[in-house]
């Protein structure tokens, strides 16, 4: 796999949204996103680096696997994608549409991991201006509310999709990480807590919310894919959210986990027959029936 992804087409070292499986050859995942996507290399590279270090040993193929890792990792021209000075990442880089997605990455997202990547590379790394005034915008990432009785540090109000707890955390432990915005452990752990009361305040009424069934994260609904979130609730409880909340609030974690494998025989349904029908198997859920 790692030879094969040696071979596809990179972007000033980052990898494309999607490519083809068989040939390697880019798939645009829309018109001009035909380029390097530096998030989504990111967290191809999070999981490379947690089988770099794995494979340990000292035969000629954990050896080799170690090289190839280490050179898809050093490839990345970071610096690249922070075309200006003292200014974000920036999420895309085509050939043929140069700069025209013009999305920087700005917090509080997902794309923390590439800041943390970028920062750290041994070729091509970011200075910490990119950091300081990109990505956390001189302190306007900072939050420091209050919702549901938990004081949120930074990010969005109620924190967003639930997801931006997990996704950059894959490899990075928030418990070794400390700026002047926030613990990250902290955020995290505010972050889940807010999902799990807002599932048993429940201000929208939606059926099987509760202590046991919670949190809201972006996933596949009944029509679309959606960025759910406690002030962007549409009754959508996915499962990842709270299983991938374990380290943060495990009790509350292993109840969902409990929930979910009790509801009809560990399969999660729509809200009605006639969407059951229609979306068997569905991601995200409303309601438990019987098929």
């Amino acid at each position: 796999m790692v030879a094969f992804l040696k071979k596809v087409p990179r972007f000033h070292g980052a990898f494309p949204h999607f490519i083809n499986g068989a040939t390697g050859e880019v798939v645009p995942f829309s018109r001009r996103d035909d380029g390097g996507d530096l998030v989504e290399t990111a967290l191809l590279l999070q999981g490379l680096i947690c089988a770099r270090q794995y494979c340990n040993g000292e035969d000629a193929g954990e050896r080799l696997l170690r090289t190839l890792i280490q050179e898809l990792v050093d490839e990345v021209a970071w610096c690249w994608y922070a075309p200006k000075p003292s200014k974000p990442l920036y999420w895309h880089w085509s050939p043929k549409h140069q700069w025209k997605m013009a999305l920087p990455i700005t917090g509080w997202s997902e794309g923390l991991l590439a800041y943390v990547l970028a920062a750290g590379a041994r070729q091509h790394a970011i200075d910490d201006s990119v950091f300081h005034h990109g990505w956390a915008g001189n302190g306007a990432l900072l939050n420091g509310n209050s919702y549901y009785g938990h004081i949120l540090p930074v990010g969005r109000p109620f924190g967003g999709p639930l997801f931006l707890a997990h996704s950059s955390f894959c490899c990075l432990d928030p418990r070794r990480m400390l700026d002047r915005y926030c613990d990250y452990w902290e955020q995290n752990v505010a972050h889940a807590e807010i999902h799990h009361a807002h599932a048993m305040a429940n201000p929208n009424q939606h059926v099987g919310y509760c202590a046991a069934c919670w949190g809201l994260t972006s996933s596949h609904g009944p029509r679309k894919y959606v960025a759910s979130a406690p002030d962007n609730d549409f009754g959508i409880v996915a499962p990842t959210a709270a299983l991938s909340s374990f380290p943060y609030l495990p009790a509350a974690a292993e109840a969902a986990l409990r929930h979910y494998l009790a509801v009809a025989d560990g399969r999660l349904w729509a809200a009605t027959v006639s969407s059951m029908r229609s979306l068997p198997m569905a991601s995200g859920f409303r309601r438990a029936i019987s098929p």
